[in-house]
Order: C-alpha cells, then sequence, then structure tokens
C-alpha cells in the first residue's frame, strides 16, 4: 500500500511573502501591586490561614436556629458558662408554653444583674409584621417589671459580629434602643 505524503498547502492565489515594516510591539498593562514575579533562593512556605474559632453548624441534638446557636456557642466556648448551671437556653417563665401568659426567654443568665434575659430577634418571627413586633414589647415590659435585664440582638448584627454584639449584650447595653 502506498504511502500518502500531505499535500503542501496552496496559498489560494496570495502571494507568500512578508509584509514590509517593523514588527508591531505587544502591549503590557501595568504590573498590579502583589509579590515579586521572580525570587532568589528557596520558596517560603505559606500556609493559608484557617479560621478554627468559629461556631459551625449546630449539634444534632441541639434545636435551634442559626443565630441562637451562634449566640449559645459563644457562652459555652469564649465565656466558658455551663448550659443548665450559668445559663438557660429557651428557659420558660411564668409557666413557658404551658401556662396562657407564660414568656419563654431565648437565653437566661440569672447570674448577671439579678437576671440577664437575651433574646435572639430572627427577621421571619419577630420582624414580619408589627403584631409580632407589639407581643415583643409587651413580653420585654412584663420582665423589666419582674426587675430583669432584657436585651434584643438583631439575627444580622449576631451573623454579621458576633463577638461585639454580644460583648455589648452581656453587659446589658442593646444595640439598637428602638429594636422592641
Amino acid at each position: 500500500m502506498p504511502v500518502r505524503t500531505p499535500r503542501p498547502r496552496q496559498n489560494q492565489g496570495r502571494p507568500n511573502f512578508k509584509r514590509p515594516g517593523r514588527k508591531i510591539p505587544r502591549l503590557i498593562g501595568a504590573r498590579r501591586p502583589g509579590p515579586p514575579l521572580r525570587t532568589r533562593g528557596p520558596r517560603p512556605f505559606i500556609k493559608a490561614v484557617e479560621q478554627t474559632d468559629a461556631p459551625g453548624l449546630p449539634p444534632p441534638t441541639l434545636t435551634a436556629t442559626l443565630p441562637e446557636w451562634y449566640v449559645y456557642w459563644w457562652l459555652e466556648k469564649r465565656r466558658n458558662l455551663k448550659p443548665g448551671l450559668d445559663f438557660e437556653f429557651q428557659s420558660s417563665l411564668l409557666g413557658g408554653r404551658q401556662e396562657l401568659g407564660g414568656l419563654v426567654l431565648d437565653f437566661f443568665l440569672p447570674n448577671f444583674f439579678n437576671g440577664l434575659a437575651i433574646n435572639v430577634q430572627g427577621y421571619h418571627w419577630h420582624r414580619e409584621s408589627t403584631s409580632q413586633r407589639a407581643d415583643d414589647l409587651s413580653d420585654k415590659l412584663r420582665l423589666i417589671a419582674l426587675g430583669y435585664t432584657v436585651v434584643y440582638c438583631l439575627e444580622d448584627d449576631l451573623l454579621r459580629s458576633l463577638d461585639g454584639t454580644m460583648q455589648q449584650a452581656m453587659r446589658g447595653i442593646q444595640l439598637y434602643p428602638d429594636t422592641v
């Protein structure tokens, strides 16, 4: 069987010559600031900074929203408070959910300010309607009448700046006085 050799490419009517004149230099953009392109010697080992001190996801045994879990984690890990001893999660007052007029606090710290109540205000459950805000306001007034310090923490603040929001809450300072 004969071996076929490729045919040379035809110019299709165009002459085969180089264009006269200089070659146009390629435009090079300005170099952005950053590490040098070349380094001499061995390159240093650069380890990516990993944030290991973050809440992550709640354990399956705890039924909580994500902002409530952040507060729970912060109280347990950062302040070294023991759940059930130093603070109560979903604490019932005045009968809780069992009696009419009962209250359920997200977090109750009995050793702070003769009782510190921290409630997490999520947008869906506490901000969508004026009736929900009115219920939260009446609950707040009842807790103040009982002598407790009440702080409402907004969901956005907890997810954005957990440390700053919780440090203010532990001092009994509410970031937005108009919240409830």
